[in-house]
């Protein structure tokens, strides 16, 4: 069991189609087809990840014929206790040569992946992409009969942050993320009548690797998004 973002990574970068393989014939994943584009997250039955694939279709965005990866949000982690993870192995890699610690704020909302591909801005949550069919009890954010999460998303973007729409370089290269919360759609944390999106991270595909915190607020500052805080 590998801890490493940067290791499993490198997995990716280095094997795409034979990990995209797996999870496009993972019985434990839902997948969603908008167009030639699918997206893979896992089902209610699959808890904690048992196969290392797993761990990377939290959301992926893939396309088919062949298998190519088009969009990655957050890879799916351990929780503590899982898999006998324990604080130990998180101080070992805090441990490590040129490691520098960031604790963001955890907000309680939904998971939104934004791209852009061929021309498009593509919103997604975990399970959802804009154009495909979806139903209500498929996937934990489905909580709220009636509310459309992805046209809410993209309505918030267009009043709140228009450059996200309109300025192609924002999403040049890049999946942003974003934890979204509406008044429409409440988690545990009452928020009140607060609607809005706050970018937590951003994966760089050039570079293969998500951007340190010091640049997701660059990114943030240039495109007049909020940021998480850290």
């Amino acid at each position: 069991m590998r801890l490493r973002l940067d290791s499993l990574l490198d997995e990716l970068r280095d094997h795409p189609a034979a990990i995209l393989a797996a999870i496009d014939a993972d019985p434990m994943l839902l997948r969603r087809v908008s167009g030639d584009l699918v997206l893979a997250n896992a089902s209610k039955a699959l808890y904690t990840p048992c196969e290392e694939h797993q761990l990377f279709a939290k959301g992926i965005v893939y396309r088919r014929d062949p298998l190519r990866l088009v969009s990655l949000p957050l890879i799916k982690i351990y929780n503590l206790g899982e898999r006998e993870v324990t604080v130990a192995d998180l101080d070992s890699l805090a441990a490590e040569p040129n490691v520098r610690l960031r604790f963001l704020r955890k907000m309680d909302g939904s998971l939104l992946q934004v791209f852009r591909d061929e021309g498009q801005v593509i919103f997604t949550t975990r399970g959802m992409i804009e154009g495909a069919p979806w139903k209500f009890n498929d996937s934990d954010e489905d909580r709220q009969p009636g509310f459309d999460y992805l046209a809410g998303a993209r309505e918030m973007a267009a009043r709140l942050h228009p450059p996200l729409l309109e300025d192609a370089s924002i999403l040049e290269g890049r999946t942003l993320l974003f934890e979204m919360i509406h008044h429409a759609a409440p988690k545990i944390t009452d928020y009140g009548d607060r609607a809005d999106l706050t970018l937590i991270a951003c994966f760089d595909h050039r570079r293969f690797a998500y951007v340190a915190y010091d640049e997701l607020c660059r990114i943030a500052e240039s495109a007049g998004l909020t940021v998480v805080e850290a």
